[in-house]
């Protein structure tokens, strides 16, 4: 997969998340939403967990895409330590010895891309940028993905610090609808947001 399409591929899961999330609140004549809060709520909480997925994905094509010696968009290929064969190679070499590879983990990503890329690369820019950004964004995906007291506790934490107020009982739904000292929801922060890392990755930026 090219970086143009690993991108593309990225930005269209992204649009048909933002689809179902617009669909979730039509309203009526009336200006009555049409869905109820828990059908609305439902979806919200899917599409978290449905754009983290293709976070994750947009970065394990993206990696492999770089491993192989796919050009980035400027046309230039990315320096890497290794070069694999193929993307089923490139994949087995994200993975390693281990079952499955942590996409979620920033720290983990920025200690894959200095092990198999050179020290100055796209990945490592971009997602040590935004650590701290994807490391509240997971808390969001866990909580969204399964409520427990432990995750529960960890959201009203996030959004006790986003907002400066104590926060119990939140919701994904909450969280993610509030609106930040930008004016942006943190919906809106967060899509923004990887998108212009999406795009500097694939770019080749550093």
């Amino acid at each position: 997969m090219t970086a143009a399409a690993c991108l593309l591929e990225y930005r269209e899961s992204v649009q048909k998340i933002e689809s179902y999330i617009a669909a979730a609140h039509t309203v009526n004549a009336t200006g009555h939403y049409v869905h109820g809060q828990d059908y609305r709520q439902f979806v919200i909480s899917s599409a978290v967990v449905r754009f983290s997925v293709a976070w994750e994905s947009f970065l394990e094509h993206i990696y492999c895409a770089f491993l192989v010696g796919e050009p980035d968009l400027e046309g230039n290929v990315v320096p890497c330590c290794v070069r694999a064969v193929d993307e089923q190679h490139a994949q087995r070499l994200l993975i390693g010895t281990n079952t499955y590879f942590d996409w979620t983990n920033p720290d983990k990503i920025i200690q894959l891309s200095e092990l198999y890329l050179e020290r100055d690369n796209p990945i490592h820019t971009a997602i040590s940028s935004t650590k701290n950004d994807l490391f509240d964004l997971k808390t969001i995906r866990n909580a969204a993905a399964h409520i427990s007291s432990t995750t529960q506790k960890q959201l009203d934490a996030l959004a006790s610090r986003l907002f400066n107020r104590q926060m119990i009982g939140t919701t994904v739904s909450d969280v993610v609808n509030l609106v930040k000292t930008d004016g942006k929801t943190v919906w809106e922060y967060y899509k923004d947001l990887l998108d212009a890392a999406a795009e500097s990755v694939a770019k080749g930026q550093v």
